[in-house]
């Protein structure tokens, strides 16, 4: 076989945990990895490296950037055509760097019959550096709560940052667990503001440490309203929740900067519950069954807002070996 066609999930990063330190721990994140949207890749050895099927130049010296990495670290001479046939939305709260490094890197490793973990492969590419969801969710789907990482002096991280400068190792998984798979989410986009990169930065060093006792809220809702709802299979406690989230920590803050508080609000009148993934700009309804989301997409739709349906994964990447 001399060809891989590998479809990776995207995820909803509902919060982080702890941005205040002062129990010298910091981060930890829950989120929930989705079918959709996805990358669908086709990886082919090739005697030259060619990159098709987008037009992001972004993307492509991303690609570029893990096809270098990957060869270096492991030592791999083969090159590869890059065929993209969907993509993840950049920077728009999905997860989508994450999950383009895993399927690029896993695809050509397994052509070279190199198996190691997603972990391990999130490591060489630095991604995960404040949160493990976008890693667990390409190695197995479902709801996610990862640990966060040891802060301070001498430990894995020092300061507050992202992942996009962050060195750190991925978070480890506290819990994991199938979500329910007729609890679907609409995600719209009513003001397309994207944060990332040195803005996100800034936004880090301008706001963190938060307050302690947003934290211990916040720890309190999940542990006690939203990881049970989930085991319970209770949409409207673990939707409730969603909607305190947002008034919380540093979702709080994300939330404030990106302007949609009030098309939160809105959106969380008619579903289970609505918020902003990672900094956005999509914004998720939680929705029960299709017809509970096809009405929340005709409200969209009337208001002419860009919206799509998104339905739960459960089973993370998925791999096909071919002959081309």
């Amino acid at each position: 076989m001399n060809a891989i066609a590998v479809t990776a999930p995207s995820r909803l990063h509902f919060s982080l945990i702890d941005l205040n330190g002062e129990i010298k721990r910091i981060d930890g994140g829950f989120g929930v990895s989705l079918q959709n949207p996805n990358f669908k890749i086709l990886v082919e050895r090739a005697e030259q490296t060619k990159i098709s099927g987008t037009k992001d130049t972004k993307t492509c010296e991303e690609i570029l950037k893990t096809t270098y990495m990957i060869k270096k670290k492991y030592d791999i001479k083969n090159n590869y055509k890059i065929y993209l046939k969907s993509e993840i939305p950049r920077h728009s709260g999905f997860g989508s760097t994450t999950q383009l490094n895993l399927a690029i890197a896993s695809a050509m490793l397994k052509l070279e019959e190199i198996f190691i973990s997603p972990y391990e492969i999130a490591m060489t590419v630095k991604r995960g550096g404040t949160s493990g969801i976008g890693v667990k969710a390409f190695e197995s789907g479902g709801f996610i709560v990862d640990i966060g990482h040891k802060f301070g002096k001498g430990n894995e991280k020092d300061s507050f940052v992202p992942s996009s400068v962050s060195d750190a190792k991925p978070a480890k998984i506290l819990f994991r667990q199938d979500f329910p798979d007729d609890w679907i989410f609409v995600c719209a986009i009513q003001k397309n503001k994207e944060i990332y990169a040195e803005s996100e930065v800034e936004i880090f060093k301008k706001y963190c440490p938060i307050n302690r006792r947003d934290v211990e809220k916040l720890c309190h809702l999940l542990l006690m309203k939203i990881l049970p709802a989930v085991i319970e299979k209770d949409i409207e406690n673990f939707g409730g929740g969603l909607k305190e989230v947002q008034n919380l920590g540093f979702k709080k803050i994300e939330v404030e900067i990106s302007g949609l508080k009030n098309f939160i609000d809105e959106l969380g009148k008619i579903s289970y519950g609505a918020g902003l993934s990672s900094f956005g700009p999509y914004v998720y309804a939680l929705t029960k069954g299709k017809k509970h989301a096809e009405e929340v997409i005709n409200y969209l739709n009337e208001n002419e807002i860009k919206n799509f349906m998104c339905v739960p994964d459960n089973k993370g990447a998925y791999f096909e070996y071919l002959k081309i």
